[in-house]
């Protein structure tokens, strides 16, 4: 496997976020990921 080098550490998780197939949270996402970490955390 060829060795990349990556300008910014962003840069370096949205390549390995695109190989893996994975895209942008919607907001449906993003409200579900909010509501696990209040209950997780309770900060309400």
């Amino acid at each position: 496997m060829e060795e990349r080098k990556f300008k910014t550490r962003g840069e370096q998780s949205d390549y390995y976020a695109n190989l893996r197939g994975w895209g942008p949270l919607t907001d449906e996402d993003k409200a579900a990921l909010d509501d696990a970490v209040r209950s997780i955390t309770h900060l309400d």
